[in-house]
C-alpha cells in the first residue's frame, strides 16, 4: 500500500535512498510483516502537515505511517543524500546499490 507522490519536488533525482530503506512493520491481526518505505512516511508526514481532517488511524494510512520514524532525522537523511548524489554526479560517477552478501 504505497503511497503515490504527487509533488515533484519531494522526488530525488537518481538513486532514492528513502525509497529503497524501509520499517518493517507487524500486522496485529495476521502476524506477518509489511514495509512502508522511509519516502512514503515522509510523504504521509508532509500530507498530515497539509492538514488530513482524517482522526483515527484506521481511516487513513497516512496518519499512521507519519509516526513510523522522526520526521526530522528522516529530513536530515533525506537532504543529505541528495547532496551527497549532486556531489557525486559533480564529480563524474554515479552512485549505486550493491547486493546484500549471502548468509551461509
Amino acid at each position: 500500500m504505497a503511497i503515490q507522490s504527487v509533488a515533484a519536488a519531494t522526488e530525488p533525482v537518481g538513486l532514492d535512498l528513502l525509497q529503497q530503506v524501509a520499517v518493517l512493520v507487524p500486522c496485529v491481526t495476521c502476524g506477518q510483516h509489511y514495509t512502508v518505505s522511509l519516502r512514503d512516511v515522509l510523504l504521509s508526514q508532509d500530507m498530515m502537515h497539509e492538514g488530513c481532517p482524517v482522526c483515527h488511524e484506521t481511516e487513513c494510512l497516512p496518519l499512521t505511517y507519519a509516526a513510523l520514524a522522526d520526521e526530522s532525522a528522516v529530513r536530515e537523511l533525506d537532504h543529505s543524500w541528495r547532496r551527497l548524489l549532486q556531489r557525486v554526479k559533480a564529480a563524474g560517477f554515479e552512485l549505486t546499490c550493491r547486493r546484500p552478501l549471502r548468509g551461509h
